[in-house]
């Protein structure tokens, strides 16, 4: 049976162990995985759980998470006082390794229920979810990482990313009524893949896609690298600047024409986007004009190889809505 207190050395085993009888706190070193690590080495955080604080409730233990250089993860409550059977009671916080709030959410015999507040690294809000039931959400409000709100109750443009970093790994799609709704497209694992949703339902899904472009010498087109290329400001930046620029086709507008275009690119050396092409039209003018705002595009920040820049082969949704 794994002991509740893991630590290194012999010598060095009593003394822990003596010590966390008397404040009867427990001790885990755990990985991401949610595994108990078999040394300190090669854990990812620290878990301590204490006894009830005098100020608070006398029937919640205190739940504490720290990263390995010390700086809170997590504070909460357990109604129990051992790892492996965890029941997270009230309120729970999370925090980046910054020391900002990450998340903020309340939990019920161990279960998640009410809304989910997060937040990104720099402090600003970023969505509020609220439970439907243990496993679906209603998405509430989106906001990008300036505090702009881009979806509010339950209705407009999300982001979710698959990442804590808050980076290049995304999944942008609508919400209508707190619910996933059309084409979502998303950006993993340096490719691009769509999902279509009904009424928060996934319908239909699309393989991750690249465009593999085979060159040799000083043109190379790079797609696995070290750093992606990325627009000035981030892609928060990138979709204001398509937003504030795009012009619904007068063609498309009368035929109620409506869909996303995804257009390719290759990011240069020096940040230029050139070979601009469309991979995927919808009709009356909408690729068209897609590629004009493309081709409006401040310089990039370039992708880099070996902390060199490089030629990046690139693809970008951009959705015609119909009005």
């Amino acid at each position: 049976m794994i002991k509740s207190i893991v630590i290194l050395g012999l010598s060095l085993l009593f003394f822990k162990a003596a010590d966390a009888q008397k404040s009867d706190k427990a001790v885990y070193y755990l990985t991401y995985s949610g595994a108990i690590a078999p040394v300190k080495d090669s854990a990812d955080f620290i878990l301590v759980i204490s006894p009830p604080d005098s100020t608070g409730d006398k029937n919640l233990y205190v739940v504490k998470e720290f990263y390995i250089n010390g700086k809170i993860r997590l504070i909460g409550s357990s109604s129990t006082k051992t790892y492996e059977n965890l029941k997270l009671q009230g309120v729970q916080i999370t925090f980046f390794p910054n020391g900002r709030r990450m998340r903020v959410e309340n939990f019920r015999n161990g279960k998640a229920f009410g809304n989910v507040i997060n937040y990104y690294p720099n402090g600003k809000l970023y969505s509020i979810k609220s439970y439907i039931n243990e496993k679906n959400m209603f998405l509430k409000q989106c906001n990008d990482s300036t505090g702009r709100v881009i979806a509010e109750n339950g209705n407009g443009k999300w982001i979710e990313f698959l990442d804590e970093t808050f980076t290049v790994n995304r999944i942008t799609g609508e919400i209508k009524d707190g619910l996933e709704e059309g084409a979502w497209w998303g950006f993993t694992n340096n490719a691009y893949f769509e999902h279509t949703y009904h009424k928060g339902e996934r319908v239909s899904s699309s393989p991750p896609t690249t465009q593999n472009i085979d060159r040799h010498g000083d043109s190379t087109v790079f797609i696995s690298i070290e750093q992606q290329p990325d627009f000035p400001g981030g892609m928060e930046a990138f979709s204001r600047f398509i937003s504030k620029n795009i012009r619904y086709p007068e063609l498309a507008r009368k035929n109620n024409t409506c869909g996303t275009v995804i257009i390719s690119f290759v990011v240069e050396r020096d940040g230029s986007l050139t070979e601009v092409k469309v991979e995927r039209p919808v009709g009356d003018g909408c690729e068209e004009e897609a590629v004009r705002v493309i081709k409006l595009s401040p310089k990039w920040r370039p992708g880099l190889q070996n902390s060199k820049p490089i030629r990046v082969a690139y693809s970008v949704p951009i959705a015609f809505r119909c009005k």
